[in-house]
């Protein structure tokens, strides 16, 4: 059973994380993680304490942002035909 905070975390992520082109190194994952910080506050939780339940925060938004373009790219990829090519094994 998931814990409060994680529950909260997880629950922001599916509201608010949209990949949109994200890129390894894009300062979206700590303006993400700030956000979220923030609206927990108004739940009365702190980042430390949701940091104690899910690691930490701009980590977190960062795998959140990588799954979110995976996810995206392949349901593109679907949409339009493409398939993955194998490369040949030397």
């Amino acid at each position: 059973m998931q814990s409060k905070e994680e529950h909260f975390v997880e629950k922001w992520i599916a509201n608010n994380v949209k990949p949109e082109g994200y890129e390894e190194g894009d300062d979206r994952a700590s303006r993400y993680a700030e956000a979220c910080a923030k609206d927990a506050e108004s739940e009365g939780l702190s980042r430390s304490q949701l940091e104690a339940e899910v690691g930490d925060l701009t980590d977190r938004m960062e795998r959140a942002l990588e799954t979110e373009t995976e996810q995206t790219m392949m349901e593109e990829d679907e949409r339009s035909g493409a398939r993955s090519v194998e490369m040949p094994k030397d």
